[in-house]
Formats: structure tokens, sequence, C-alpha cells
């Protein structure tokens, strides 16, 4: 899509699944287990604290940083997500049923991995932004533009990769709003399409959120 193409909100919006239930906040036993090389101190080093507890099947427990919160995967029942006070999944924790054999094991991701490496996530917002704030602001938290635009109405909409877990939702509030929430369901942005004639367009609200 280019920026002289007119897209329509119903093109735009990629609806998924509701935000996924948390599972643990405060303590949870992690797998031993770390894929590609990883380790215990790789964990201690994103802030993760072991508390000296073994659990079963090859688990170990550890206190989360402030804000994190280990949650359904909204993938597989046996699968789970840990995810960061911003909103950044930080490890895929996988679960092997049907056998004692089976054990956990953890699969750690980058800050903002996901979009540009796993499949391309991605959703346009515009590029208009209420209150003084700007795309800018959802670049810091991982949020990538892919060089993509495009015209809705009058206003331009930016193509987006998402941070892995972050989604665009519909608004329980209007047919003509959905909302940008995180990888923990928190709205970070406000997204409003205006229907109807040729000035209509979509613009934005960025919400402020508690960061630990």
């Amino acid at each position: 899509m280019t920026s002289n193409t007119t897209a329509s909100a119903a093109n735009i919006l990629d609806v998924p699944a509701p935000a996924p239930a948390v599972i643990a906040e405060g303590k949870y036993f992690m797998p031993d287990t770390i894929w590609h090389g990883g380790s215990k101190a790789d964990l201690e080093a994103m802030g993760l604290v072991p508390t000296g507890v073994v659990g079963s099947y090859q688990t170990s427990e550890y206190s989360l940083p402030a804000g994190w919160a280990v949650v359904e995967s909204g993938v597989s029942y046996f699968q789970r997500r840990l995810v960061d006070d911003r909103g950044n999944v930080r490890a895929k924790l996988f679960y092997k049923p049907g056998s004692q054999a089976g054990r956990p094991e953890m699969e750690l991701t980058e800050v903002g991995d996901g979009a540009a490496s796993a499949g391309e996530v991605t959703a346009y917002l515009p590029a208009k932004v209420w209150y003084g704030s700007s795309l800018a602001d959802l670049y810091a938290f991982g949020v990538k533009p892919t060089g993509k635009t495009a015209m809705a109405g009058l206003n331009q909409i930016v193509e987006c990769a998402l941070p892995l877990g972050w989604r665009v939702v519909p608004s329980d509030e209007s047919i003509f709003q959905t909302r940008l929430v995180d990888a923990l369901g928190r709205v970070r942005a406000k997204i409003f399409s205006q229907p109807g004639s040729a000035g209509g367009g979509m613009e934005m609200e960025i919400v402020p959120v508690t960061l630990h």
C-alpha cells in the first residue's frame, strides 16, 4: 500500500482475539531449559530474582520485577508468555502435555521482537495524534514504522510493526473506535475513525500508562 492509496477503516484494522488472562504476578516457576543457549543468568539480567525454591518438572521459582506477569499466550493452552511492565513479551513458555517425561521449556525474546521477525504483525496507525503527542511516543515502546503509508480520508496513516503481543482490538464505545493494547491488555492508544464524508479521517490519542 503506497502513500497515494485511499484505505478504509475496515481494510486497515485487523481485529484479533481479546487480551490474554493473567496467570501469575509476583512469583512464578520458570522452566530451567532455555532455548538457543540461554541460561538462568539471562533471567537475572532481566531483573528476575531466584528464590531458591525448586519446582517439579525442572522448574525454579523466581520473583518477577514489579509490573511483570505471566499471561496466556492466545496461541495454545500449552503456551504462556512472560510480559514486562511495558507490555513487551520477554519470554515464551512451552509446556509439553501427556506424560511425565515432558518438561517445560522457554525461549527468551528481544524487546520489541515479533513484528519484523515473526510474521509481520502490523497495523496502520494514524499520523495525526492528539494533545501534542506523536507516533514517536509509541516508537519509544517498540512500535516500529515499516515505511509504508496510506491515506484514510484526509489524514495519513502509517503502517507499524507491533511489539510481540500488541494488537488492535474493537472498542466497546463505538464501531468507529478501536484500541491499541499491549501484551498485558492495557490500552496504549485510542484510534478514532470518522466515517461518512471526504473530510473524514483517522486520528489517535495516546494513553499514558504507569510503568514500574
